[in-house]
């Protein structure tokens, strides 16, 4: 009953997102206790802040999907760059600040929630780097 009503709020939050369900799939894991994480290894941009700005939006989803929160952690983002690469210690906050339209009500120095905008960028960014 319970893993019936994850998978029905799995997929009104993909209808809402216009996501298909395959696509989420290629992008994220999701196991049986509702853990999700990024599984996509190549963000499909050279570029460090774009790197950074893609890696943000996906863990908005991603928090989605586990908790319902489009949540971005400072503290989550900066350990994501690290993993896949595009750390740079003395760029990191700048280009926090240069992507502040895809949060709501921006905090440099806390957790930040995708905007609408962020929302529908992330989106785009699924369908591209599951194609």
């Amino acid at each position: 009953m319970k893993e019936d009503l994850r998978v029905n709020l799995l997929q009104i939050q993909l209808l809402r997102m216009e996501i298909l369900e395959t696509d989420i799939y290629k992008v994220f894991s999701i196991n049986d206790t509702g853990s999700v994480s990024i599984e996509v290894t190549d963000l499909k941009s050279k570029k460090v802040a774009q790197q950074q700005r893609r890696l943000a939006l996906l863990i908005g989803v991603k928090h989605q999907f586990a908790d319902g929160s489009f949540d971005v952690p400072k503290d989550e983002l900066r350990e994501a760059c690290v993993d896949y690469g595009p750390y740079d210690a003395a760029n990191f906050g700048a280009n926090l600040k240069n992507m502040k339209e895809i949060f709501a009500g921006f905090k440099p120095t806390m957790t930040n929630k995708l905007s609408p905008l962020g929302k529908s960028q992330a989106a785009t960014l699924i369908k591209e780097l599951a194609a």
